[in-house]
């Protein structure tokens, strides 16, 4: 499948199990719903109305996600996270032990003043690493990356708790300034003067 519509694929996948517009389908309370039923709404929506699709074509796509952003189970089919509804994706609980990032773009800058607030998502989404951080960022279709590092053993102490999901991404609530900064790379040592 080229790759072009695999992204589509996609993308539709995420707004409907993210977001379930106008209740598109049902979806339980883990988030999951029946792959038979999404890929029947998916049919009645731009482009895939007018070329086609096949449960064949959203499971390749899937198996292929490096980022792993959906799980199926059996019949079934859900997003990890990103959900703008409560869902229990299952997650094991995580104590961090040092920071957690979060990849972006230098557009959001923002986010540094403002905090990692909520969005249409109930939940934040953390790296583990620096550098899944900056791959995130990077990836951005606005490109010039920005990775913010989060100070996750005091959001810890002060009463946060995170989720570590299967695929290795870490949920929160949001996170308000004060536990932001800038994150630098971990390759790149000052100069030192002489």
């Amino acid at each position: 499948m080229d790759e072009g519509r695999s992204i589509v694929i996609s993308k539709t996948l995420s707004r409907i199990l993210r977001h379930n517009p106008a209740l598109s389908v049902e979806i339980d309370d883990t988030g999951y719903a029946r792959l038979a039923d999404v890929v029947a709404y998916m049919k009645t929506v731009r482009p895939f109305s007018e070329t086609g699709l096949d449960v064949v074509e959203v499971l390749d796509t899937v198996k292929g996600d490096v980022k792993q952003r959906f799980q199926i189970d059996g019949e079934m089919i859900r997003a990890l996270s990103g959900h703008s509804f409560p869902v229990d994706t299952g997650g094991e609980p995580f104590d961090p032990d040092g920071p957690l990032y979060f990849g972006t773009t230098q557009a959001s800058r923002k986010i540094l003043h403002e905090g990692l607030l909520n969005s249409k998502k109930l939940k934040v989404r953390l790296s583990y690493s620096y550098q899944e951080a900056f791959g995130i960022a990077s990836s951005r279709p606005a490109g010039d990356p920005l990775v913010i590092e989060v100070d996750a053993m005091r959001l810890a102490q002060d009463g946060w708790s995170f989720e570590l999901l299967s695929n290795g991404e870490i949920l929160t609530n949001p996170i308000g300034p004060e536990y932001l900064s800038e994150a630098r790379d971990p390759k790149v040592v000052p100069l030192r003067r002489p």
